[in-house]
This record gives C-alpha cells, sequence and structure tokens, in this order.
C-alpha cells in the first residue's frame, strides 16, 4: 500500500491568492488543504508537548487550519488554536466575520473552531488568512505552507 503524500506549497504568509488556488483544487477534486503559519520544519516546536496533563492543558501555541470538501457540497473549515473559547463575538473581535450561509459548527476550547461555509474560494482564503493571523500565539511569519491532500491534477 502506497501512502498518498501532499502537494506541498511555500507562499508568503496570508497570500490570499495561493490560498484561494489551492482551496480551489480541494473545491473541484475533494480532499483537503492544510494550511500553517511557518515552514513545516518549524511547525514541531510549537506543537503541545506530550506529558502528564496534555490532554487537559496541551494546545497548539500556533494556529492551524484545514479546509475540506465533498465536490458538490459544503466546505467544513475547520481552525485549531490556543485562544479558548471564542464565541461569535469572540471572532468579530478578531476581525473573523461569518459570510451570510455561513455557520459555526463548534467553538471548543482544546479543538478550536469549525465552519461550514458555501464553496467560495476568496471569501474561505480570506476567512483562513484573518483566523490565523489574528488567533496566532507566536510572532508573525515570513512564510506559510500549505499541504493539499487528495486527487493530483
Amino acid at each position: 500500500m502506497t501512502k498518498n503524500l501532499p502537494t506541498t506549497s511555500i507562499f508568503p504568509a496570508g497570500d490570499e491568492v495561493a490560498m484561494s488556488e489551492a482551496i480551489s483544487e480541494v473545491i473541484a477534486h475533494g480532499g483537503w488543504v492544510n494550511f500553517i503559519p511557518g515552514l513545516l520544519e518549524d511547525l514541531e516546536e510549537f506543537l503541545p508537548r506530550e506529558g502528564p496533563f496534555s490532554a487537559l492543558f496541551g494546545r497548539p501555541v500556533r494556529p492551524f487550519a484545514e479546509v475540506s470538501v465533498v465536490p458538490a457540497k459544503m466546505v467544513a473549515i475547520g481552525v485549531s488554536h490556543g485562544a479558548g473559547r471564542l464565541g461569535a463575538a469572540g471572532l468579530v473581535d478578531r476581525g473573523l466575520v461569518l459570510q451570510p450561509g455561513w455557520k459555526l459548527t463548534q467553538d471548543h476550547a482544546r479543538r478550536g473552531l469549525v465552519v461550514e461555509a458555501p464553496p467560495l474560494k476568496e471569501a474561505i482564503a480570506q476567512f483562513v488568512a484573518t483566523a490565523l493571523r489574528s488567533l496566532t500565539a507566536t510572532p508573525p511569519q515570513q512564510q506559510w505552507s500549505a499541504l493539499r491532500y487528495g486527487k493530483r491534477t
């Protein structure tokens, strides 16, 4: 059995055009794309450490976003972060406006938030870029990474 490796790309921090292109591939062909502020090799230092209390207190310090879709259906946007429960007011305070037709389906202190949205790549890219910028607990990164899983085009 061969493992399906992701298509990896590096782009300038918050580049919504590059993010939109990756999201477009997922919308057209299925699968998912993960967006990470920074380079992949930098990610490990920001993940929670394993230990006796990691299940209770271990939150990622660096946000991480996943956009997944079933073709011709809604898009799920997941954002893991270390900001705790945000609620609708907390999202708005950080510039994360839910467009008409979007639905916040999860707001969990440790697992992050999940939003369902119609497949509008530019609006999704803008939401994800804003989320990763506004929820970060680390210094701003020069570059971000994207890993796209699914059918290759």
